[in-house]
């Protein structure tokens, strides 16, 4: 027979923000619970009202302040020929909604440029960005944007940049910040269009559209779409094409072209073309 005595006490061990107004409460199970009572209050030592019941371990409150600490307690609920009966309340944990963490990525837009992207976060108010060149590092602030992307230009081709994004929702003039992300990318030539321009029963044309930054150009053959590309040729920064002679007739040949950047003595390769 279940009685209160016999009811232990949940414990707590997980509590985190869901949102800028929300939070999430997990707790142990009870022997013998049909239910749970989960209770909070804007003080550890305040008064305590009812959040709401659960019959699983684990409660979201929703219609919270964003930044305001709030703590939560839980205790086990039974049902007996007797009636409700109830356990003891856990000990309180403490909690404070926070915007959620952007989910960004980062990625070559050109040979001395990134563009970093992310996904809007619910109530933000803005966004800030910092750049670093070690993800340990320090990190330097480059701006506030409500906007979701940041193009960062005049940077050394070749090099990692590594950025944090982090979303805020200003209360009362304060700004209650999320937990950052951190992404990375280094910036590179990007990938010339191709094509296979000749074709005879020996020989082949390709031909590229020209990319900036580009040193010079890299034409690389496979016998299979999906296979492994070897170096044919390197032609300089001005070739948009090139004739791949000595084929042999009736077999199938796959063409692919990168351009690299010559950033000191470092050869930085480009993206590499669609197969043709």
């Amino acid at each position: 027979t279940v009685t209160a005595s016999t009811l232990s006490t949940p414990t707590i061990p997980a509590v985190g923000s869901k949102g800028y107004d929300s939070v999430k409460i997990i707790w142990s199970a009870v022997p013998g619970a049909t239910s749970y009572e989960i209770s909070y209050a804007s003080s550890a030592s305040g008064n305590y009202y009812k959040a709401g019941t659960a019959t699983t371990t684990s409660f979201i409150k929703n219609e919270l302040t964003t930044g305001k600490t709030y703590y939560f307690k839980v205790r086990a609920v039974a049902t007996s020929d007797s009636g409700t009966i109830y356990g003891s309340y856990s000990p309180y944990k403490a909690v404070t909604p926070i915007p959620a963490t952007p989910v960004a990525k980062a990625a070559s837009l050109s040979y001395t440029s990134i563009k970093v992207s992310w996904a809007a976060v619910p109530g933000a108010t803005a966004y800030k960005i910092y750049r670093g060149t070690s993800a340990t590092g320090v990190f330097s602030y480059r701006l506030a944007t409500a906007s979701l992307s940041y193009t960062n230009t005049g940077l050394t081709t070749g090099k990692t940049y590594y950025y944090k994004v982090i979303a805020y929702r200003t209360v009362n003039g304060v700004q209650i910040v999320s937990k950052t992300t951190v992404v990375s990318a280094r910036p590179v030539p990007v990938a010339p269009t191709c094509s296979v321009s000749t074709k005879t029963a020996t020989k082949a044309g390709i031909s590229w559209t020209g990319v900036t930054g580009a040193t010079a150009y890299q034409v690389l053959r496979s016998e299979t779409a999906s296979g492994t590309y070897s170096l044919i040729t390197t032609v300089n920064s001005s070739a948009r094409s090139y004739i791949n002679t000595g084929l042999v007739t009736g077999k199938t040949y796959y063409y692919k072209v990168r351009a690299y950047h010559m950033e000191g003595s470092t050869k930085v390769y480009g993206y590499r073309s669609l197969a043709k």
